[in-house]
């Protein structure tokens, strides 16, 4: 099947009522976080939840500040996008 192109992959698979995940990453190794404002994420049509991570007064590379969950990858893409972060970078 899968030299074919008929395997299925997780990724193709689309069940009724799935939402699509996203995470945003800091873009500095060491910062402090000012300010987050979510509020434009939140009314993007298709989103249906803007988290903040626990305890985020400090980030740093990898560690994720803030995930969204929408009804297609790209409103979730899009949703990431429109968090604003202020950061106060830090030396490593």
């Amino acid at each position: 099947m899968k030299v074919r192109g008929k395997a299925k992959y997780t990724y193709d698979v689309r069940l009724p009522g799935m939402l699509y995940g996203k995470m945003l990453l800091p873009p500095h190794a060491n910062a402090e976080i000012v300010r987050i404002d979510t509020s434009a994420a939140e009314k993007i049509p298709g989103v249906k939840t803007v988290l903040l991570m626990p305890d985020k007064s400090r980030s740093s590379s990898g560690d994720p500040v803030a995930a969204v969950a929408a009804t297609t990858p790209e409103i979730a893409e899009d949703a990431i996008r429109a968090i604003q972060v202020e950061y106060k970078p830090l030396p490593s």
